[in-house]
């Protein structure tokens, strides 16, 4: 938008494509559609008057809001790429989001809040990176909105230090834990990138005599690692570096981690629900295996830890059957 004008080439934008019933639907991720649409921008602009003075910025987000028919919450990217400085490069922030709202509307109105605060953020606060990351939640709450990763690029941002900006992120409360630096820039998990990753923060926290509790925090990241290809979980390049490289400590970050996933559920009476966890992992433990014989003793060690819940529950229930009657 430039002086109230919309500057868009002929037909769709580029970051869409038309599929074979006539929809369109996105092709490209968050980063790249910012960088497309400001280097857009600044083509247009070139053709226009006095185009030195001013500075330009391009917002994009690639966010699912909740399904009706699937359930689960809302997820995406928010991303701007803005100029301080006439002709000067663009800087860059990138964010990941979970929206927690119980409506698809409520979480749009959270979207709508989140990127005007990330704007504002950009332009106003980024000599400030810590309040910087605390506005973004101006107007939200934990209940509403999760960010679980930001990154900052560029010459508005010299001196950042990734690693602190993803402590600040669980210091200030937006997330209980932000999402690992083993991702591509397309935001998928890499094995090699992740494999540095890890032994980088291995190596900080021998190098600080917290080895132990380091890899068990590791561990509590990786067990935010998706579903693989295979409909197994972790994901290939997740196991692929936890057989190489996982250690105990690691292994009881992990499970720790996917029992705190559970968080509150609705009970029934008896061990039913951990019973079918325990199967899940059973089943995803005999799938690995041949191939990951680490990472399957440790998914049949979570799935041992449910059966001993089973237990607990079924016992429990049978206590309150015989106090009632």
């Amino acid at each position: 938008m430039i002086d109230g004008k919309e500057y868009m080439a002929d037909g769709p934008p580029k970051f869409w494509r038309e599929t074979t019933e006539g929809n369109l639907i996105k092709c490209m991720k968050c980063g790249e559609i910012v960088d497309l649409r400001i280097k857009d921008l600044v083509l247009h602009c070139q053709c226009a008057e006095s185009p030195v003075i001013k500075c330009f910025f391009a917002f994009a987000d690639t966010v699912a809001t909740r399904r009706f028919h699937t359930g689960g919450n809302g997820r995406g990217w928010l991303g701007i790429r803005f100029q301080t400085r006439p002709r000067e490069e663009p800087s860059e922030i990138i964010i990941h989001a979970h929206l927690l709202d119980s409506t698809a509307t409520g979480e749009q109105a959270a979207l709508g809040i989140l990127g005007v605060n990330l704007i504002y953020a950009a332009f106003v606060l980024r000599d400030e990176p810590a309040k910087l990351i605390a506005s973004l939640m101006d107007d939200l709450s934990r209940d509403r909105i999760e960010i679980d990763m930001i990154e900052l690029t560029g010459p508005a941002f010299p001196n950042v230090d990734h690693r602190l900006m993803s402590l600040q992120l669980v210091e200030g409360g937006l997330t209980d834990a932000a999402m690992f630096t083993g991702t591509n820039e397309h935001g998928q998990i890499d094995a090699s990138r992740l494999r540095s990753w890890l032994c980088k923060s291995q190596a900080l926290a021998r190098e600080h005599a917290r080895k132990e509790i380091g890899e068990f925090v590791i561990g509590q990241l990786l067990a935010r690692s998706p579903i693989g290809a295979d409909e197994v979980w972790p994901c290939e390049p997740v196991r692929e570096v936890l057989e190489e490289l996982g250690t105990a400590e690691i292994a009881r970050g992990l499970s720790n981690g996917v029992y705190n996933s559970r968080g509150a559920v609705w009970r029934e009476e008896g061990g039913g629900q951990e019973r079918g966890l325990a199967e899940k992992y059973r089943s995803w433990s005999g799938s690995l295996a041949n191939q990951y014989p680490f990472v399957a003793k440790t998914l049949a060690d979570i799935a041992a830890t449910y059966d001993r819940h089973a237990v607990w529950e079924d016992t429990e229930a049978r206590v309150r059957q015989r106090l009632t009657y």
